[in-house]
């Protein structure tokens, strides 16, 4: 799978593109960290969500390897270090007081840096695990774009070819695999798409933005890169968007959805297509178990 350095569609204060993996170790990231009156109180909050819920051991037996930080300057919940050490950022809650804190929201980050750090040190993916990741974009789009842009209609028929291309996406933009013309006649013959082999194939889809115009160029889907990113936060939040451009991001991300009552991850990914949504979200704790 591939792993992004940086995101695409998140920028910081200066326009730069936000980091995906920190560019520095954890060592450096001590600054940042939490007092340990803190951080023994959010293990508490964890610890005491995961007995009421019956949850597994995964959290609990691996948080004392969380590094906790507040860096006001990252927009997202927890990253993983240079040196794969799983970090949660405390900045993303509106109090700046640990009493303030809930044991949903504590419990969610803690999954979601683990969860990260499993998927980027170790990758621990099935073959064909692109094929579920596909089908739950290709639910997303119709969730979030097919009225308006017509494809519940008049332009129905272009439904195969928006299926073509978001899986043409995610065997390169996310998992970093070359497309070759097997590659799509093989997606063209999976979603009974036709026209496949005509599409305008001008941008990278290795790039999500160059996905985005793929869409715009084929006439399926007119998406800036600004209003497909307006459109996810405010469904689900701004700790939403890397789930479309990177798959450590997209299984940490929806895993961490999961956790009933939390405010830092959205329910509505299960929203948008309930049976995808409970299929990787066991995929993700069963991969993240064994690792």
């Amino acid at each position: 799978m591939r792993i992004k350095e940086s995101f695409e569609l998140i920028k910081d204060k200066a326009g730069q593109q936000v980091f995906n993996i920190s560019p520095v170790t954890a060592n450096t990231l001590q600054a940042f960290q939490v007092d340990d009156d803190d951080k023994h109180h959010l293990q508490i909050l964890a610890k005491g969500y995961n007995r009421a819920h019956g949850g597994g051991s995964y959290v609990t037996d691996n948080m004392d390897s969380c590094l906790i930080i507040r860096m006001k300057e990252y927009p997202l919940p927890g990253f993983v270090s240079k040196d794969h050490v799983p970090v949660i950022n405390l900045s993303v809650l509106p109090s700046q007081f640990v009493s303030d804190y809930s044991a949903p929201d504590i419990y969610s980050m803690f999954l979601y840096s683990l969860t990260l750090q499993s998927f980027i040190k170790r990758q621990p993916f099935e073959k064909d695990i692109d094929i579920h990741i596909a089908n739950f974009y290709i639910a997303a789009f119709m969730k979030f774009f097919s009225k308006k842009h017509g494809l519940q209609g008049s332009y129905k028929h272009l439904i195969p070819n928006l299926q073509v291309i978001i899986a043409l996406y995610v065997h390169s933009g996310i998992m970093g695999e070359e497309i070759t013309p097997m590659i799509v006649n093989k997606l063209a013959s999976r979603y009974y798409a036709s026209g496949a082999s005509s599409l305008n194939s001008k941008y990278d889809l290795s790039t999500t933005i160059g996905f985005l115009h793929t869409l715009k160029i084929n006439n399926i889907i007119s998406l800036s890169e600004n209003s497909f990113s307006q459109m996810i936060i405010n469904t689900s939040g701004l700790s939403s968007l890397p789930a479309y451009e990177d798959g450590s991001r997209f299984f940490s991300t929806l895993t961490a959805s999961s956790i009933s009552g939390s405010s830092v991850f959205s329910s509505f990914f299960r929203k948008i297509n309930k049976n995808i949504y409970e299929k990787i979200v066991y995929m993700s704790l069963q991969n993240i178990k064994k690792g």
